[in-house]
């Protein structure tokens, strides 16, 4: 058993007895220690949520105040060997001190195994906010989508709630708050109407116009509220491709969407060139297009946002945004 076990022998001859005892003390220990885990791991000032010794990746995030942490790691088996990195950052104050940067901090705590056969790695982010202007905020991102939202292209939020496209023809909901899927919000409808290819999205708060390039060339509507398609509100008087005038070929590969709730401007990705549209008769109005992305250099315009003064325009190639004062002028240099 574990602990001390004491043998005795005793050996007799004629009238002579000679007793002999040897003590065997045996470990409590398991003869195999290959136990890499951690019970516990905190970080001071930082919330990452409940630990479970199973989940290897934690992320969190902290005010700029926060300019550093302290690391607990806890390992399950006392014989474990324990390396936090980054290196302690002082050396004289109690605990393993990380100094937190503005933005993102990688810091990782590897347990070996006692008997140095198994290996296991955790990892947080922390990310710090900054004070500078477009520096780092308090971690919030959307962090994962919803299975099935894997080829995202737009998103539009009334502030609550964030819609992303998805070329699988639908629209998922997340809260703006906590990031979550938020399936009572989806729009499923779109490709049932043969809205496949989803590119470019804006809402009134009311209905919800989503652009495809590819099949029907028009900008659909729908409900926000039920999701169901409004064919009083499309758009589809985008492209002319099919009239007997071989010129007459406007806006036939519609991308990015913004409106002032008056006109609607539709990005054509081929044409470099932002269309725009009367939001109630739905008809072309020409003298507010934007026509000079090209002399800008704006050659691949995919998405679009405005503040009602000046127009960006993300070049997707690029990968800058170009800005232009509406309507329609090039912005001076």
């Amino acid at each position: 058993m574990a602990g001390e076990n004491t043998i005795t022998v005793t050996v007799t001859r004629g009238s002579h007895t000679q007793t002999y005892t040897v003590v065997v003390t045996r470990s409590n220990l398991a003869v195999i220690r290959n136990d890499a885990t951690l019970s516990a791991l905190a970080l001071s000032d930082v919330d990452i949520g409940t630990f479970d010794s199973a989940t290897a990746h934690y992320t969190a995030g902290v005010a700029c105040s926060v300019a550093t942490t302290t690391v607990t790691a806890q390992r399950s088996d006392t014989g474990a060997t324990v390396t936090i990195s980054p290196d302690d950052a002082d050396a004289g104050a109690e605990g393993h001190q990380v100094a937190l940067n503005e933005g993102l901090n990688t810091i990782t705590v590897v347990v070996e195994s006692f008997d140095t056969t198994v290996n296991k790695t955790y990892t947080v982010v922390v990310a710090r906010a900054s004070t500078e202007a477009f520096g780092w905020a308090v971690l919030s991102d959307i962090d994962g989508l919803a299975e099935g939202n894997r080829m995202p292209r737009a998103m539009w939020s009334d502030g609550t709630t964030m819609w992303v496209t998805d070329l699988s023809g639908a629209l998922f909901a997340y809260d703006l708050a906590t990031g979550a899927h938020d399936s009572s919000k989806d729009i499923t409808t779109l490709a049932d109407t043969g809205n496949h290819n989803a590119n470019g999205l804006w809402s009134d708060g009311t209905t919800m116009w989503v652009s495809d390039p590819k099949n029907n060339i028009k900008i659909f509507a729908y409900d926000l509220a039920t999701g169901e398609m409004d064919t009083s509100k499309e758009l589809t008087t985008l492209c002319s491709i099919w009239s007997l005038d071989p010129r007459a070929s406007d806006n036939c590969h519609p991308a990015g969407l913004w409106s002032d709730g008056t006109t609607m401007w539709v990005v054509d990705t081929m044409d470099k060139k932002l269309y725009a549209y009367d939001l109630d008769t739905r008809e072309r109005q020409a003298h507010l297009d934007f026509d000079g992305l090209s002399d800008a250099g704006n050659n691949s315009p995919k998405g679009i946002w405005s503040d009602g003064t000046t127009m960006w325009v993300l070049d997707h190639h690029k990968g800058r945004i170009h800005s232009y004062n509406m309507p329609g002028e090039l912005e001076e240099q």
